[in-house]
């Protein structure tokens, strides 16, 4: 019975690991995780990064890279003062009072 347990558990890992797997993730040294810290150095599973002065380790597959071009266009999308932004708050009439904008709503209706 222990030997049919333990082929039983052997055949199971395998087919897990072979339906179940992933890629590797690739992170490279100056590499920016969770959003303002850089990567320092690089192990087979682990990740080096500097949060301030402390040197903190994470698994690979815990870190979330940050790509640049999002990052550019979070900010601009956040910042207040874009006139495009400005332009939807209007659209959406987020700078009517509650009552005026429920007024608005129940005339269209």
């Amino acid at each position: 019975m222990k030997e049919r347990i333990a082929k039983q558990s052997s055949r199971s890992k395998e087919y897990y690991d072979q339906n179940y797997r992933t890629a590797e993730r690739k992170i490279s040294v100056n590499d920016r995780i969770f959003g303002p810290f850089t990567v320092v150095a690089v192990d087979q599973y682990n990740v080096h990064y500097m949060d301030g002065r402390k040197k903190k380790i994470a698994n690979k597959d815990d870190v979330r890279l940050v790509n640049e071009s999002t990052t550019e266009e979070a900010e601009e999308a956040e910042d207040p003062d874009c006139s495009e932004n400005k332009d939807v708050r209007r659209a959406e009439g987020a700078n009517l009072r509650r009552s005026s904008r429920l007024a608005g709503k129940q005339r269209k209706v």
